[in-house]
């Protein structure tokens, strides 16, 4: 009986209320929503997270789920994890988080994931892509666009958590990458997606992430320093080159220095700002 009552809420849009617990049972893992994600971190493109939160009380057994980027058009489906075991704990708000390798120097104190990410959102994606939550049969659960019109691929995912079936609009703006905000999910542990554009908006400054134990990582504004655009710890004429030749070839970096998703003067502006600032 329970595994037909899942079937009907993810073939014909019935909700998690109507359903009640039987389904949430039967489940395991559908009632998921992808709750916050960040593309890097004051630039640095290699320190990501993305933080997945339960919608109801039995849904960690993740060995059944992968996690999957796609770019603007909705293509070159890269699998960002294979989830290869369930989680310890599980309970309505829940959440489970899985974070690059250099996740952890840019956080206080260090983050200790539930997951390591084993491909990372490419930089490429940045500006307009599609992270999707599936089964192992390909069924997306849960879908977060970003990149407004930029991003042409799909919306559609199963009706378990998008009462319609579609996720879209997507969210106007990039992926965050260029200071310490993520991409946060508004709505509370138990809602349901209603469309990306009106369900995310970026967090406050220096996000806060949680792993499956509960423990908080705060993401620090000092790790690393934007306006050292080639890394190398010193800021010098290299830096505006390097920013230059970023913002001529439309990478996140240059093109999301201010908060609009535009590749403008104004991130010209701000990244002389962010020079002048100087580093700590």
């Amino acid at each position: 009986m329970t595994i037909g009552l899942t079937v009907v809420c993810l073939f014909t849009g019935g909700t998690l209320a109507a359903l009640g617990a039987d389904a949430v049972h039967a489940s395991t893992f559908h009632f998921m929503q992808i709750q916050k994600v960040i593309g890097g971190v004051n630039g640095d493109t290699t320190v990501q997270a993305v933080q997945l939160r339960m919608r109801g009380p039995f849904e960690n057994q993740l060995q059944l789920a992968s996690l999957y980027v796609h770019d603007a058009a909705g293509a070159n489906r890269l699998q960002v994890i294979d989830f290869q075991s369930p989680v310890a704990n599980a309970g309505l708000g829940v959440t489970i988080l899985l974070a690059s390798p250099n996740f952890a120097n840019a956080t206080n104190p260090p983050a200790q994931p539930d997951f390591v990410m084993t491909n990372l959102i490419p930089a490429s994606y940045m500006a307009a892509g599609s992270l999707t939550f599936e089964d192992d049969f390909g069924t997306v659960m849960w879908r977060v666009s970003w990149g407004g019109s930029n991003y042409t691929g799909s919306n559609l995912g199963a009706f378990v958590n998008d009462p319609d079936g579609n996720f879209g609009p997507p969210f106007p703006g990039p992926l965050p990458l260029a200071g310490t905000e993520a991409l946060e999910f508004q709505g509370g542990p138990g809602d349901p997606s209603s469309n990306n554009a009106a369900d995310y908006a970026l967090s406050g400054p220096d996000a806060v992430f949680t792993n499956n134990a509960g423990e908080s990582f705060t993401i620090t504004s000092g790790q690393p320093c934007y306006a050292d655009c080639d890394t190398n710890g010193v800021l010098d004429i290299f830096d505006f080159l390097c920013f230059q030749n970023s913002f001529v070839s439309g990478e996140p970096y240059a093109c999301d220095c201010d908060p609009d998703p535009v590749c403008d003067i104004f991130d010209f502006l701000c990244f002389q700002n962010a020079f002048v600032a100087g580093c700590p």
